[in-house]
């Protein structure tokens, strides 16, 4: 079988690009970052870096530069309109700036989504922090405390914020995990990038604490592939009867938590093969699956779509977490389904989805906006091609740079 081949390079991933961002102004240091990937959510933080008194060459690879004059002349008000990544990893890094006082503007959707956990756990270390409508005025400070936590059941970034909040604290706390912590790989990559760069912690099953260790970033620094967004391609090439090829970096030292579609292709009887920095996806009749959403609630969307193409059942468990995403994408999903005559059975936290039995009629499916549902939608429409998605500019917010090669695919159908 000939695969079809795709140059199209996948874009450096959105969760190593905002945590290496935010550690530019932890270290206040300069890089040259290779593979920027220059989505809505990287620039919504590179924006707060500008405010905060970095200069950025805004070219590949990307330049930034520190410099302590502009910085002693910023305002400090940062505003975020759509990376709630960016927002609440800003958020600690403000409240344990000492001597900074600033002002932090919010959107409706950011404020919707929540932060009040976060500013919980800041102020048990002594954060002064006051929140006025969607305006949030900080008064930095270095933070002390011998633990801390935060509420875990609607984001792992919350913990995350705290984890880089102890790089400005004399003495690191213990951090503590919630028994109902979700999206844990993403707490791990936080901390492996930590120990990348010369930051060292121990872990068990209930705490986490840092080592007092200088956080080294180094002149330059290349991101992975994107596998959120590589997912899209990998389910694509599944599901194609050409199957599909294309360029794939990636580095075990900081797994990316989205990596696991890899391996549940391949529990589905896929052929997918990392050669050489190549992925490669010969098609093969794909079985039904369990598989729980948990830790990976971006992979929700695409996986539902490619349970329409098993030979068996799949079933997605804990989807109720979805409504904390940037859209309700349980409820995107089995609107679109109901519109496109699939059977599904939705039975408290689980989602119970039927293979395909026929050709659907031509209908305009709602992505709400959401990034993840117009993918989905776009994978639909690999093989319909009388299905659309109701906008695609939404993919700006993660992937600007795989847009044309997302449409380019879709109208091959």
């Amino acid at each position: 079988m000939v695969v079809e081949q795709m140059d199209t390079k996948i874009p450096g991933s959105k969760s190593i690009l905002q945590r290496l961002q935010l550690l530019l102004a932890y270290a206040r240091k300069g890089i040259v970052i290779k593979n920027f990937n220059p989505c809505d959510d990287a620039l919504e933080m590179e924006r707060a870096l500008e405010t905060f008194g970095f200069i950025v060459e805004k070219i590949e690879p990307r330049v930034y530069r520190f410099d302590p004059e502009i910085h002693a002349q910023s305002t400090h008000i940062y505003e975020f309109a759509e990376s709630a990544t960016a927002f609440r990893l800003w958020l600690g890094f403000l409240a344990s700036s000492a001597n900074i006082n600033s002002t932090i503007r919010l959107s409706e959707n950011l404020f919707r989504r929540g932060f009040v956990p976060l500013i919980d756990a800041l102020g048990s270390l002594g954060a002064e922090i006051i929140t006025h409508d969607r305006e949030i005025l900080i008064n930095g400070k270095t933070l002390s405390g011998t633990k801390v936590s935060a509420d875990g059941e609607i984001s792992s970034q919350y913990l995350s914020s705290l984890i880089f909040v102890t790089l400005n604290m004399k003495n690191a706390p213990l951090l503590q995990l919630p028994p109902s912590q979700v999206s844990l790989p993403y707490i791990r990559l936080s901390l492996d990038l930590l120990r990348h760069f010369g930051v060292g912690y121990t872990q068990d099953h209930t705490q986490i604490k840092l080592e007092n260790c200088e956080l080294k970033l180094p002149d330059s620094f290349e991101i992975d592939s994107d596998l959120s967004t590589a997912a899209f391609f990998i389910a694509l090439g599944a599901i194609s009867p050409k199957g599909l090829s294309f360029p794939l970096k990636i580095n075990p030292l900081l797994p990316q938590p989205d990596g696991v579609i890899i391996d549940l292709i391949r529990k589905m009887g896929g052929d997918i093969k990392i050669t050489d920095g190549i992925c490669k996806i010969k098609h093969k009749p794909l079985t039904g699956f369990d598989f729980s959403i948990r830790d990976t609630p971006d992979l929700m969307p695409i996986i539902s779509i490619l349970a329409l193409f098993c030979t068996s059942p799949g079933s997605i468990r804990d989807v109720c977490r979805l409504k904390h995403k940037e859209s309700n994408r349980l409820i995107g999903i089995t609107r679109a389904f109901d519109e496109i005559g699939a059977k599904y059975t939705l039975v408290e936290n689980s989602l119970y989805i039927e293979p395909l039995q026929s050709s659907p009629n031509p209908v305009i499916l709602d992505t709400q906006d959401d990034h993840r549902l117009a993918m989905a939608f776009l994978l639909l429409k690999s093989r319909f091609n009388q299905i659309s998605p109701s906008e695609t500019s939404s993919l700006s917010k993660s992937c600007p740079s795989c847009l044309s090669r997302f449409l380019d695919i879709s109208a091959k159908a």
